[in-house]
């Protein structure tokens, strides 16, 4: 097996190859994340249970794959000798993911605590996700800044 070596030109040590992989993980808890707020959406518009029952697996799942999307992108940022400005990048990119899974996590237990949403209870539980679709899109949007340089989507 090829030993790559990291910024610094030395080789990576076997967790900083699987920091590399943070690219590739990152999207599901975007897609997730999304996903289940359409799926609450039109389940609540509709009143459909079966939309209902699938956003609260596709939560699930969304809360369970920022684990890999966290733990690759710690691993990552140790292996990549990042220059002061694009480490700074990198730590609001990190809050902003860290607060989407605490929102998401939010709005799970929530959701486990009362299963049948209704009134103020849906109206909590639709902010929480609203809040972490934000996170995770602002999140996201510093990820690529600090993938592509400050200037990508200067907003």
């Amino acid at each position: 097996m090829e030993v790559i070596p990291d910024a610094e030109g030395s080789p990576a040590a076997p967790w900083g190859v699987v920091g590399r992989f943070h690219v590739a993980v990152v999207h599901f808890p975007i897609a997730w994340v999304l996903l289940t707020l359409l799926l609450d959406l039109l389940a609540f518009g509709a009143g459909r249970r079966e939309l209902a029952d699938a956003g609260r697996w596709t939560l699930g799942l969304g809360v369970l794959s920022f684990g890999p999307a966290v733990a690759t992108g710690l691993l990552r940022e140790e292996t990549m000798g990042l220059p002061e400005a694009t480490h700074a990048l990198v730590e609001v990119h990190e809050t902003l993911v860290l607060a989407a899974l605490a929102a998401a996590t939010a709005a799970f237990l929530w959701r486990w605590r009362f299963p049948t949403l209704q009134g103020h209870r849906r109206v909590i539980y639709l902010l929480l996700m609203a809040v972490a679709c934000g996170l995770v899109a602002a999140g996201a949007h510093w990820g690529g800044k600090v993938t592509w340089g400050p200037e990508h989507l200067p907003f």
